[in-house]
This record gives C-alpha cells, sequence and structure tokens, in this order.
C-alpha cells in the first residue's frame, strides 16, 4: 500500500504541497488547536462582505509518485483527515452561495470558458446547524451546464467544539460504464456511498481544496491536522488519523451496485 502525500500540519505548508489562496483572509500554523503534534492549519474568514467569502489551499502534491494535483480518472483513491469546528461555531448556510468546508473543483478546458459547472464533491453546510449535505454531481458531455447527469446528496451531522475524523474513498469519471464512485465516513460511520458519474468530462480530473466558504457576517474559523492522500493499494486504516475508530466491515469496494443513480432516478437530491 502507498501513502502518496503526507502532511502533519506541523510547520507552514511549501508550494510543493500546497497552493495558498488567503485572498482577503488568513491562513496560518497555529497551536491553538492540534489533535496530533502540537500544531494545526488554521483558516479564518472574515466578517463578509467585507472580506472575501473563500479562505483554501489547494493540492499541489509535487512530490507524489502519481500525479495527484488533478486526480486523474478511473483511479481509485483515499483522502483522510481531521476538522475541528469552534465550539461557537454557525453554519454559513446561504441561498445565494451555500458555505462549504472543502471541495473537489473542476479544472476547466478551453471550452469551458463560459461554463460554470462548480465543485464536482463538496461537504456543504444546510440551513440546520450541526448538518452536512456531502454532495456530488457529473456531467458526461464536454462543454456543457445545461443539465447535470447525476446529483447526489447525503447527510451527515456534526458537532461544534470537537475533532472529526473525515475519510474519503474515491473514483473519479464521467462514464458510467468505468463505476465511479464516492464513500465517506465521518467519525468512523460510512454516511456516504454513491455510484455513478461525479465530475465533468474535461481533459484534467478534480482538484481538492481545503478551507471554509462562507457569507456570514461574524466570519468563521476551522482547523485542519493530519491530511493524508493514498493510492489504490491503500486502505481507510492506513489514511485515518491516528485513533480513529476502524471503519465497518462492508462488501468490496469493486462489486458496486446493479443499479446505477442516473439522471431522475435518484430519491436523495
Amino acid at each position: 500500500s502507498a501513502v502518496l502525500f503526507y502532511d502533519d500540519c506541523e510547520n507552514e505548508w511549501s508550494l510543493t504541497d500546497w497552493y495558498p489562496k488567503p485572498y482577503t483572509n488568513i491562513i496560518e500554523v497555529s497551536p491553538e488547536k492540534a489533535r496530533a503534534g502540537s500544531s494545526s492549519y488554521k483558516f479564518t474568514q472574515k466578517p463578509y462582505p467585507t472580506s472575501n467569502s473563500h479562505v483554501e489551499l489547494l493540492l499541489n502534491a509535487r512530490n507524489s509518485p502519481i500525479y495527484i494535483q488533478n486526480f486523474p480518472y478511473n483511479k481509485e483513491f483515499w483522502i483522510g483527515y481531521r476538522l475541528y469546528l469552534p465550539a461557537d461555531f454557525e453554519t454559513p448556510y446561504r441561498p445565494s452561495n451555500h458555505g462549504a468546508t472543502m471541495q473537489f473543483h473542476s479544472a476547466g478546458d478551453a471550452c469551458d470558458n463560459s461554463v460554470s459547472n462548480g465543485p464536482t464533491g463538496t461537504f456543504f453546510y444546510t440551513p440546520t446547524q450541526g448538518q452536512w449535505r456531502i454532495y456530488t454531481q457529473g456531467v458526461s458531455a464536454k462543454c456543457t451546464n445545461t443539465s447535470k447527469d447525476r446529483v447526489h446528496s447525503s447527510y451527515a451531522t456534526y458537532t461544534p467544539g470537537k475533532w472529526h475524523d473525515i475519510v474519503i474513498h474515491f473514483k473519479f469519471d464521467y462514464r458510467a460504464d468505468n463505476n465511479p464512485f464516492f464513500k465517506v465516513w465521518v467519525d468512523g460511520v460510512l454516511v456516504k456511498d454513491d455510484y455513478g458519474i461525479n465530475c465533468w468530462n474535461d481533459a484534467k480530473g478534480p482538484r481538492f481544496h481545503i478551507g471554509i466558504y462562507s457569507q456570514t457576517s461574524s466570519g468563521l474559523t476551522v482547523y485542519y491536522d493530519e491530511i493524508r492522500i493514498g493510492d489504490s493499494n491503500s486502505s481507510y486504516a492506513e489514511v485515518a488519523p491516528k485513533g480513529s475508530a476502524p471503519a465497518p466491515v462492508e462488501p468490496s469496494f469493486m462489486e458496486p451496485p446493479n443499479t446505477l443513480r442516473l439522471k431522475g432516478a435518484s430519491s436523495s437530491q
């Protein structure tokens, strides 16, 4: 098995690992919260609209033996990390721009200049305090945003004032025949188990972003720690933050359901 990328969040990131986009906000190494070691990455989004609604790190991972700055299609990967939401964290949901805390975003082609398909996978916040909407969507045609082949939502709970262990197992593809999938565990509980088209038909696959996206008048803070990425030979146990609960035993990931949830067929949109 292989861990392709690991960041313990103890020291300031390098451009080899991440591309920072603080905009008018703040990204820093902070001793305020830590689950492993003595520090974590702290993202502070100042009150909106006096500041930008985004503050994020984009994965570069230039030393990875496999190119994962944009995740290649039809290949399995694992990601694990820890996320802390302060005790006074308030849901950043706004109908015009849903708050989010992680996203896989498309990398557009030249023909996508007028197309805005947005993220292919996201941890959105809902109007309900303490609830994430884990969202995936995909399009099989090139250079279009007129319709989505698939939109799928699952829901998970979060608790302000504690660390959450997140593990994601996925294979991105815009071709249903390749059986793409997207699975998420939160604190050892499988909360998303989705099969079907889950990205855009672009020259490059989605890119991994961490941070906070919101339009709150009070601003928000989140912390990330222990970020690992593994290839298809990795596992939940290998990428999960140390001390995580083991994943539930389940059937092989290579045996998807017989029926793919295609456009118009999902009851969980």
